[in-house]
């Protein structure tokens, strides 16, 4: 492909060379009170590097802007993996950020039984 490319930019070139050879008169340029004369492909040729600057340029930001975005991503989905990653394993109980040593664990509730003396006969055995 890129044999291609270069066999293409230098047919394009020889011809833009044979083109400029060709019009090398002068021409008349007018533009509001601006007034001067230019060969023609000098003429034909200023727009044609504008439009390619032009062109590079909005691709060059494009690029940036898509780099930009690429970058972020990145970023959040790094910061999404540390989240989730730092999270508690299932079945572990939530520390809260505290190591092990910091975390207190209050003591269990002792076993009640509702069973009390009387039973549902009213008290009589």
């Amino acid at each position: 492909m890129n044999k291609v490319k270069l066999v293409l930019v230098i047919i394009l070139s020889i011809a833009a060379g044979i083109f400029a050879y060709q019009n090398i008169a002068p021409t008349e340029v007018l533009f509001l009170r601006w007034h001067t004369e230019l060969p023609l492909a000098l003429l034909l040729f200023v727009p044609l590097v504008l439009g390619y600057l032009v062109g590079v340029t909005q691709m060059w930001l494009h690029a940036r802007k898509k780099r930009r975005q690429q970058k972020q991503e990145k970023k959040s989905a790094d910061t999404a993996a540390e989240g989730v990653s730092a999270s508690p394993v299932a079945g572990e109980p939530e520390t809260g950020g505290k190591s092990a040593a910091e975390v207190i664990i209050p003591p269990a509730a002792p076993l009640h039984s509702d069973h009390s003396s009387t039973s549902d006969t009213g008290g009589k055995v």
